[in-house]
C-alpha cells in the first residue's frame, strides 16, 4: 500500500510570492493547519502554516530559544494586530517550512504514517520526477482510510 491511496487534492495552494495576508486568509478559509507552498513551476518548496505564522508574531528572542516563556509580557490584541499589519505584505517563501523527506505517490504507507507523525498534520505529495505538487496527505485522511476499530 502506498501514498497514492491516501492523498487528496490540496484544499488550497500557496505560492512562494504570496503575502502573509494571503496565507492567513487561506489558512482561516480552509481550516488547515498548514498549506503546501510551491514555486512558479508548481514544484513543492514546503509548507506554511499556523505555527510559522504565530512564530512570526512572537519576539525573536522566543523563537531563537533565548526566552523560555512570555509570562511577563502583556501585549494587547491590538498590538499583535499591529505586528501582523507590519508583516502582512511579506512574501511567505522565505518562511516556508522546507520538506526534508518528501512524500511521493509511491511512498510506502508506513513511511507516510511516520512522516505525518513527525511533521505537520498535512503533508504535500509531489511527483518523484518533476517535484510538482500532486496532492496532500492529512492525518484525518489517514485515520479515515485506516478505519474504525470494531
Amino acid at each position: 500500500m502506498t501514498a497514492s491511496l491516501v492523498y487528496d487534492p490540496p484544499a488550497r495552494v500557496l505560492h512562494e510570492s504570496d503575502s502573509v495576508a494571503i496565507a492567513l486568509d487561506a489558512l482561516i478559509e480552509t481550516g488547515a493547519g498548514c498549506l503546501p507552498v510551491v514555486d512558479r513551476d508548481d514544484r513543492v518548496l514546503g509548507t506554511f502554516g499556523v505555527d510559522r505564522l504565530l512564530g512570526m508574531l512572537l519576539p525573536r528572542a522566543v523563537t531563537a530559544g533565548r526566552l523560555p516563556d512570555l509570562a511577563f509580557v502583556s501585549d494587547t490584541l491590538s498590538q499583535v494586530r499591529e505586528k501582523l499589519s507590519g508583516i502582512a505584505n511579506d512574501a511567505i517563501g522565505p518562511h516556508a517550512e522546507r520538506i526534508a523527506h518528501p512524500i511521493h505517490p509511491d511512498t510506502p504507507l508506513l513511511e507516510v504514517l511516520l512522516l505525518v507523525h513527525r511533521g505537520e498534520n498535512e503533508q504535500p505529495v509531489s511527483d518523484r520526477t518533476t517535484g510538482k505538487l500532486v496532492g496532500v496527505v492529512s492525518a484525518r485522511r489517514l485515520l479515515a482510510s485506516i478505519g474504525r476499530v470494531e
